[in-house]
């Protein structure tokens, strides 16, 4: 969550090069993380389904 807190820092400071670098950093990690457990990268995320 900590990307989420710099990205949302960053908008709320209105400083685009600073969240467009944590959003950048945030996907990247999203990626590694769905290929590391092999889920396409179109896998849908549902916030309502808990495991």
């Amino acid at each position: 969550m900590a990307a989420h807190e710099k990205i949302f820092d960053a908008v709320e400071r209105q400083d685009p090069d600073e969240a467009e670098l944590w959003m950048a950093r945030h996907v990247a990690d999203l990626k590694r993380g769905w290929d590391l457990v092999g889920l396409p990268y179109d896998f849908e995320i549902n916030p309502f389904v808990s495991t």
